[in-house]
């Protein structure tokens, strides 16, 4: 039954790329009188979207979130389409380079997250004029869960960090390596990719909602005097994603890593308020604080 399954988890990848967003709303209308099912999707907008001037329209964005999801799980049968994603000025990203140190890029887990840092580091190769044989011309860690090294995780699990990984420029490493590993790579010129939107101990304000956040991710960037900069994504007119790449954000312009942290989250929340029904399980990603838990 596992060889079974498997294999039937993996027909997406024999499915023609445009034909997926139409497979998955047809499988939805399936799902969507059930009201069980349809609870479960506005539950999620409405955990997103309760403290923002969007919370009137959840039962329709709770269709779109609940098509999405299907979606980005058939889409990561299909990493070379991910992986080539259109990117909007990707020049702000070789300008923060330019500057002589390391660079920190900010995602979050929005839209195809999983595919636009590599889309990125290709454009970025391109408008470098890097030659095909000498590519890539510099590499991305992406700092990932320790579940991307285990070869006994889920199959659909795999397939994700597949994705992340795939194109030259892209190495993945565990967040449980610590600090050092990545203080090492930043103070020698290097490129992490962190995602902002993950559980820790640090109060933050997300969407208009008290939240627990990582300070990692500012800490680092504070200590190695790099830059910090954002990548955010969008829905195309044609309904396939792409992603844009901020202007970079300089710690020393702020006072504290708790200013520069939350000066990152503000500029990513304008792009999830735009696409909300694009964020990944906004239950699984920061933690709730303690309050709202006792509530």
């Amino acid at each position: 039954m596992g060889f079974l399954g498997d294999t039937a988890k993996q027909l997406p990848r024999f499915l023609p790329w445009r034909s997926l967003q139409g497979i998955a709303r047809r499988r939805v209308d399936g799902f969507w009188g059930n009201d069980q099912f349809r609870a479960v999707q506005e539950e999620n907008m409405h955990f997103l979207l309760e403290y923002t001037d969007r919370v009137h329209e959840v039962p329709q964005i709770a269709r779109e979130y609940a098509e999405f999801d299907v979606l980005r799980n058939y889409r990561r049968w299909h990493p070379k389409h991910l992986s080539r994603q259109p990117v909007e000025d990707v020049e702000k990203f070789l300008e923060a380079r330019s500057r002589g140190r390391g660079v920190i890029i900010s995602f979050v887990h929005h839209g195809q997250y999983n595919g636009v840092v590599s889309s990125m580091a290709r454009v970025a190769d391109d408008l470098a004029g890097v030659p095909k044989s000498e590519r890539p011309g510099f590499i991305v860690n992406g700092v990932v869960s320790p579940e991307a090294f285990d070869k006994k995780a889920p199959l659909a699990l795999r397939q994700h960090f597949k994705v992340c990984a795939y194109g030259p420029n892209i190495k993945l490493m565990s967040a449980t390596d610590g600090t050092g590993p990545m203080i090492e790579i930043l103070e020698n010129g290097g490129v992490l990719a962190i995602a902002f939107d993950v559980a820790g101990r640090t109060p933050i304000k997300f969407l208009g909602r008290d939240m627990l956040g990582s300070f990692g991710m500012a800490r680092l960037a504070v200590q190695t005097n790099v830059p910090v900069v954002i990548i955010s994504s969008h829905k195309g007119a044609d309904g396939l994603p792409y992603g844009r790449v901020h202007d970079a954000i300089e710690p020393s312009d702020f006072p504290d890593p708790a200013d520069l942290l939350a000066e990152i989250i503000r500029r990513h929340e304008p792009a999830i308020l735009e696409w909300p029904a694009a964020y990944d399980s906004p239950h699984s990603r920061l933690g709730v604080a303690k309050a709202e838990n006792q509530a």
